[in-house]
């Protein structure tokens, strides 16, 4: 990781991002910390799944039950594009830049493009809820460690192949979305872009090393 972002942080400082070396980086970063490369962790995350008693099995599904519950109130509550452009606004106030009125402007604008799939999203993440809860209950079956690493590694795919091309173009649109705001940022914003994400791959280095 800490060479990902070194170098983005280049093609960020040199003014050389392209949609296509951005989304080699969504993609390198997609799904971190990837688990599923770390077959060790899994284990681990399973055995301690494997301790859970029944009180704090009810209490995990009655969590995320909750947290199911807040998400559709949020859906409800906020248009696609508005919840599209929040998360725009966060990922760069993450690295400390704030958006001027244009590009803010630019980012509704775009959002409205986007299909709204976060029913279906919250359909497919309930689904897997109610799995990890059923697992849980039968912790003493043989092929419990194997079925708990299968399920916890296994990506959120939505049910159709509509609904997957619909979730691809968002992901381009998305990417089209990011790169046009980094190439027309400021000098400022590109320096503080840059540096930011060569803080982040010293975190990551140092944290290898360690």
């Amino acid at each position: 990781y800490s060479q990902r972002f070194a170098s983005f942080a280049s093609h960020v400082r040199q003014g050389t991002v392209t949609e296509k070396n951005l989304n080699v980086f969504f993609e390198e970063l997609d799904g971190f910390p990837h688990f599923e490369e770390a077959t060790h962790l899994t284990h681990k995350i399973a055995s301690v799944a494997r301790t859970l008693n029944d009180v704090q099995i009810t209490q995990l599904e009655q969590y995320l039950k909750q947290q199911n519950a807040e998400e559709a109130a949020e859906i409800r509550k906020q248009k696609m594009s508005a919840s599209e452009s929040e998360d725009i606004k966060s990922v760069f106030e993450f690295v400390n830049i704030k958006l001027n009125k244009q590009q803010i402007k630019f980012v509704k604008q775009e959002t409205n493009k986007f299909h709204d799939l976060r029913w279906q999203e919250l359909e497919v993440g309930i689904h897997k809820d109610r799995q990890l809860i059923a697992l849980l209950r039968k912790k003493n079956n043989p092929q419990f460690i194997f079925q708990f690493n299968r399920l916890w590694n296994s990506e959120d795919e939505l049910p159709t192949k509509a609904l997957r091309q619909k979730e691809q173009q968002n992901k381009k649109l998305m990417t089209q979305v990011m790169t046009h705001l980094i190439k027309g940022f400021s000098a400022k914003q590109r320096s503080q872009l840059s540096s930011q994400l060569l803080s982040l791959s010293k975190t990551f280095s140092e944290m290898a090393k360690g």
